[in-house]
């Protein structure tokens, strides 16, 4: 075999290998692909939601806390502003100033000595006391 065969015997199976190269890394960019582009799931199972701010601090969460009362709270400035809560014998929420002190409530409030729940509103003034009810 001169020396001309064997450059061209080379130069296939360099070509060859490099194909099969060229085949492998496209079939696994294909699966990454794949992999990457499973569907969303329909039902999404949590204790807590938190949204973030642009500055990374939380701005508002939606959860449940330990004795099962359902909050939603947003905050401002790191201080609560809105608070939304719903728990067996009570639905109601809390509005606060900037400074995070209460200033107005309502929901609907079930003692037990009643069977309905009755509503309830409330005023506060700037020391967070209750003003009228």
């Amino acid at each position: 075999m001169d020396i001309e065969t064997r450059f061209e015997s080379l130069e296939r199976k360099l070509r060859l290998h490099r194909r099969l190269w060229m085949g492998a890394a496209c079939l696994l960019a294909g699966a990454i692909v794949l992999g990457a582009t499973r569907p969303v799931p329909k039902v999404i199972v949590a204790e807590n939601f938190v949204v973030m701010g642009p500055s990374g601090k939380p701005r508002a969460s939606w959860g449940v806390s330990k004795d099962g009362e359902v909050v939603l709270g947003m905050t401002e400035g790191g201080k609560p502003r809105l608070a939304i809560g719903v728990r067996k014998g009570y639905t109601g929420m809390i509005i606060s100033d900037s400074e995070g002190k209460r200033q107005f409530a309502a929901g609907l409030i079930k003692a037990k000595s009643q069977k309905e729940p009755f509503p309830l509103i409330a005023l506060f003034d700037k020391t967070a006391n209750p003003r009228s009810a």
